[in-house]
């Protein structure tokens, strides 16, 4: 089974250095990891002290790194949206589909659907486990919101949709004409599919709100746990530099952790 871990919190607390060594302790564990950096700030090949690739990069045994580009999966994303809406709205041409697209080039939650595209694919690549290294709190959480909040859009599309088609049907047996499926609720329907297995994966994922000792940081953890529980996510914060993980340091490009962290992973997490 496929487990996935995210780390998120608020800037400069330790986020890419826990993550790094948290996917480094289970590699060598025997689990084909797949470290991911969702954060527009990378430096996952600066701590790994390897050259920066476009692809997945292999870095200790079962242990790969990737940045993932938010202009790719951008791309990817508004190609996809682009695809779909000349296939199911052809009739629209002649009113200027270009621009509509154009608005959804605009959206406000474009960042956060490039993420979650990134996010759906990589983790059907071939790996046991993945680790993402996220953006600070604000960022992260409208991620892990977008299924729950595209889910109450989606269902009030559907519902205007279908309060249109009952308007519709009238007006089509008074021409005695058929009533053929439509493709609108249909499109809408297949993307609710979407959102709850995307809902459904960031459920079955451990959620880590890394944090430092100091009040400011944990005041930001505590809240945004708060907001991803109400989300029914599986959260927890760890304190890097005090409590839970102490303040060594460690070469992790070279994958050994010191006897410090090992034993502070080994208490935390089980394999």
């Amino acid at each position: 089974m496929k487990r996935t871990f995210f780390f998120t919190g608020k800037g400069g607390v330790g986020k890419t250095t826990i993550s790094s060594m948290f996917a480094v302790f289970f590699a060598k564990r025997g689990f084909r990891t797949l470290l991911v950096s969702l954060d527009p700030a990378h430096n996952l090949f600066d701590v790994f002290k390897t050259k920066p690739s476009k692809e997945p990069t292999q870095v200790l045994e079962n242990l790969y790194i990737y940045e993932a580009d938010p202009e790719k999966y951008k791309r990817q994303f508004l190609s996809n949206v682009k695809e779909e809406l000349e296939r199911s709205f052809r009739y629209l041409t002649a009113f200027n589909l270009e621009h509509y697209f154009k608005t959804i080039e605009k959206s406000p939650v474009l960042i956060e659907q490039s993420m979650a595209t990134a996010f759906e694919y990589l983790t059907e690549r071939r790996y046991n486990l993945f680790v993402f290294d996220m953006p600070p709190s604000a960022l992260s959480y409208r991620f892990f919101s977008l299924p729950e909040n595209s889910l109450v859009w989606l269902e009030n599309l559907i519902s205007l949709r279908k309060k249109i088609n009952d308007k519709r049907e009238i007006i089509i047996r008074i021409k005695k004409e058929s009533l053929e499926d439509d493709p609108v609720i249909k499109k809408l329907s297949n993307l609710k599919e979407r959102y709850k297995r995307l809902k459904e994966k960031f459920e079955n994922a451990t959620i880590y709100i890394v944090k430092n000792p100091d009040r400011i940081s944990t005041v930001e953890a505590e809240r945004v746990k708060e907001w991803l529980k109400e989300l029914k996510l599986n959260v927890k914060i760890l304190e890097n530099r005090g409590k839970d993980i102490p303040e060594m340091a460690a070469e992790i490009h070279t994958g050994k952790l010191p006897p410090e962290v090992e034993s502070a992973f080994s208490s935390l997490f089980s394999p």
